[in-house]
């Protein structure tokens, strides 16, 4: 517990005890001299903008605006002794508070000194870390004439068009288009889907495998039923249908064929290039920057692992719950969306115990971070904040002025600035360390 008198005349006596890891409570009392002058000052400004009958505007006498406005003007100094008084000594104590103070005990009254009491998290007490110079192994960027290749039908994939054939024609990757639908042995439907798209050779339709599919869909004639003796899967959406013998129906309707375009005048033209071979720089050049951003991130990722490695610190509790809640939201999300049932989902997070772990080492990283931020006095301009906007609204196809707006209502654009400081920080480390080749 520290005791100490207030270094100006907001308060005059102050303890501040520890309540826990990273958690303080503050007692703090305001003389009666400041909160008279409070009172003054509000009753001042009062008058100054309330006008009654038979008086003047700034007139009003003080006793009237007392026995009318008693209730307001207590609310209003309460609400600013504390703002000036908790920030004052925030600030001569030099801590970082962490979320919203809570305030109990709060005695005001005119004539009397305020007291009030006040607990807080604070940020985690730790020694800076060594976060330059630290070695991390470089791995080495290539790209292949195979990588090349490989792209390039990607591109070219991207532009194919499915024209319409012949069904007798219908052979090895064309498409068949079918209506399709489950039933079970009860004659219950799990799904009915008309004019699904089926690719020849792939004998599945979601997760759900079907022998022999591809060569009786080429066996068929135009409108032909064809079953097919299934089981449907454990992770099957609709709970009540998991792990039954069912049957999937198909009635046969079009097929296509996958027209990959050419290489020619008009394609090179389509996508604005001038030849195949500067295309292939192009995708080359591309294939090299994604790899290289994702060989940088691998070594921010060793570096920043290597640096909390070698730090202990203690972390306010209500951060590790609420950042545990969000990752065990995440984790209950996935699991739902895999298609498991309520009883699964609660019984694989009973049996993970990672969550807590997890949420401690993301709040380890992030204090460090910070740390090196403020270290560095690393900045993020005006413009940066609105080219990731942009960058954004592009993403979510969404006007930018909408995005921008989205932001600062909600409050988010102090966490986007801090998040992109960070990102600032382990950038930093990454060129102030010391790579090393890779073995082999």
């Amino acid at each position: 517990m520290t005791e100490t008198p207030a270094t100006d005349d907001v308060a005059n006596l102050v303890e501040i005890q520890g309540e826990g890891p990273c958690r303080k409570r503050m007692k703090v009392e305001v003389p009666i001299e400041v909160v008279a002058d409070e009172f003054s000052a509000s009753f001042k400004q009062l008058r100054d903008t309330v006008q009654f009958p038979g008086f003047r505007k700034g007139k009003t006498p003080i006793a009237l605006l007392r026995s009318r406005f008693s209730k307001q003007i207590d609310g209003d100094v309460r609400q600013e002794l504390l703002r000036k008084a908790f920030g004052a000594e925030v600030e001569r104590a030099k801590l970082r508070v962490l979320g919203s103070p809570e305030f109990d005990n709060i005695e005001l009254k005119e004539g009397a000194p305020f007291t009030f009491e006040v607990i807080f998290d604070v940020e985690p007490s730790f020694d800076t870390p060594k976060y330059k110079g630290i070695e991390v192994e470089m791995r080495p960027v290539e790209v292949s004439k195979a990588d090349v290749d490989g792209e390039l039908k990607s591109l070219l994939d991207q532009f194919a068009t499915a024209e319409p054939i012949e069904i007798e024609e219908m052979g090895e990757n064309d498409l068949a288009i079918v209506d399709l639908a489950v039933i079970d042995s009860d004659g219950n439907s799990a799904f009915d889907r008309p004019e699904v798209m089926l690719k020849i050779g792939h004998d599945h339709v979601d997760n759900i495998d079907v022998e022999g599919l591809g060569k009786r869909l080429c066996e068929a004639k135009a409108d032909e039923t064809l079953d097919f003796e299934i089981q449907v899967p454990d992770d099957f959406p609709k709970e009540e249908f998991r792990g039954k013998a069912a049957t999937l129906r198909a009635v046969l309707r079009d097929a296509k064929r996958t027209r990959v375009p050419e290489i020619d005048e008009d394609f090179l033209a389509k996508i604005g290039v001038e030849s195949e071979e500067k295309l292939r720089e192009e995708l080359e050049k591309g294939i090299e920057q994604r790899r290289r951003i994702r060989e940088e991130q691998r070594q921010e990722e060793k570096l920043i692992e290597k640096i909390t490695s070698t730090i202990e610190m203690e972390l306010p509790a209500s951060l590790v719950e609420e950042r545990k809640k969000n990752i065990t939201m995440s984790t209950r999300f996935r699991l739902m969306q895999e298609g498991k049932s309520e009883e699964e989902v609660e019984a694989s997070l009973d049996d993970d115990t990672s969550a807590e772990e997890e949420a401690r080492e993301e709040l380890r990283r992030l204090f460090i971070l910070e740390r090196i931020v403020n270290e560095e006095k690393v900045l993020v301009t005006e413009d940066e904040v609105l080219n990731r906007l942009a960058a954004i609204a592009r993403s979510y196809q969404k006007p930018l002025d909408q995005v921008v707006e989205d932001y600062r209502s909600k409050g988010m654009l102090g966490e986007l600035r801090n998040g992109m400081r960070r990102e600032k920080a382990r950038t930093l480390v990454r060129k102030k360390a010391k790579a090393v080749e890779a073995d082999g």
